[in-house]
């Protein structure tokens, strides 16, 4: 006879199955409800590749696995299901919309909520939404937080990481319950926030991700913060730099009579006039000196006035342009 210890261990053990699998079914049974009902693609990942949801073909570029997927059938999806065991399903949200009303929406969990209210769909809330929304057209790129990765393969386990209380209806952390979707995920996020820490690149202070960008803006006067990674920058310019020279996000963009290249399209267009094409189009209406553009006739312009409209940042000084008060901020302030 096996003791009172070993069967209520057993017991348990049976409860905890038995309540698995009933949350496996409601889970299912969401799914298939939303699905079903709206416009948002089912899909699998493989290592470096898409699968399709139905029939496991592979796919190199999601292009490929959508066109792919149309042809199978709604019958397909409640057939797939039965025997699916993730806790979560990936879908496609590239576009979202309702396909009993044709309302258009801005994220998943709109929708989930529009098909409740609006429809009356049977969807149990208690075990959260069970979908892992992600924007296939736009690459490797975080639905929540906008980081772009180099591959799918990194985008998932970012996701997994930092973003996975996102599909449930309670927060792990402290336990408490939501209502609605909006509020559970506007909570989850802070606590993501709040948990991240990360070291300051330019005074090493170690701090929470929200409050570490305050701090690179206030402090560092860094406001652009790279998409792939956690470094700031002082101007759009830079980071865009950063961008292309440090995670090939970017294209540069390469002059057409020389081998300069270049971040922006105008720098460039900039850079062939002043260099190559030798065009001086700007006109000082003052005293009719000619420049290469707009950037330089400003300049000049402010020697014909004693007006100083352009203020710093960190004192009372004020400039006649921004190009001197640059030069004042990075010689007095340290940037």
């Amino acid at each position: 006879m096996p003791s009172k210890k070993k069967i209520a261990s057993l017991t348990k053990k049976k409860e905890l199955e038995d309540n698995n699998t009933r949350t496996l079914d409601t889970m299912r049974k969401n799914i298939i409800e939303v699905l079903q009902k709206s416009t948002i693609m089912p899909f699998r990942w493989l290592s470096s590749c898409f699968r399709c949801f139905y029939c496991y073909e592979m796919f190199d570029k999601p292009q490929d696995l959508k066109t792919h997927q149309e042809t199978h059938s709604p019958n397909d999806l409640e057939k797939n299901l039965k025997n699916y065991c993730e806790p979560l399903v990936h879908v496609d949200v590239s576009e979202i919309s309702c396909k009993l009303c044709y309302a258009r929406m801005d994220d998943v969990f709109q929708l989930v909520d529009h098909l409740i209210i609006l429809h009356e769909i049977p969807f149990d809330r208690e075990i959260g939404i069970s979908l892992v929304p992600m924007k296939l057209d736009d690459g490797p790129k975080c639905f929540f937080c906008a980081m772009v990765m180099k591959t799918f393969a990194l985008l998932l386990t970012h996701m997994n990481k930092f973003h996975k209380n996102y599909f449930k209806s309670s927060c792990a952390k402290c336990g408490r319950q939501f209502k609605g979707y909006e509020d559970f995920c506007h909570h989850a996020k802070n606590q993501i926030l709040d948990d991240y820490q990360e070291k300051c690149s330019q005074c090493g202070l170690v701090l929470s991700y929200g409050v570490l960008r305050t701090h690179m803006k206030e402090v560092h006067g860094r406001r652009y913060k790279c998409l792939s990674c956690f470094e700031f920058f002082t101007t759009h310019y830079k980071r865009s730099n950063h961008m292309a020279d440090v995670h090939n996000r970017r294209d540069r963009i390469k002059c057409p009579y020389c081998n300069k290249t270049f971040i922006f399209k105008s720098i460039m267009q900039r850079h062939v006039r002043e260099n190559h094409l030798k065009v001086k189009n700007a006109v000082c209406e003052v005293c009719g000196w000619k420049t290469f553009g707009k950037h330089e006739l400003v300049n000049h312009m402010a020697r014909h006035t004693n007006v100083r409209l352009i203020k710093c940042p960190s004192c009372d000084k004020f400039f006649k342009t921004s190009r001197y008060m640059k030069k004042h901020y990075a010689k007095n302030h340290g940037q």
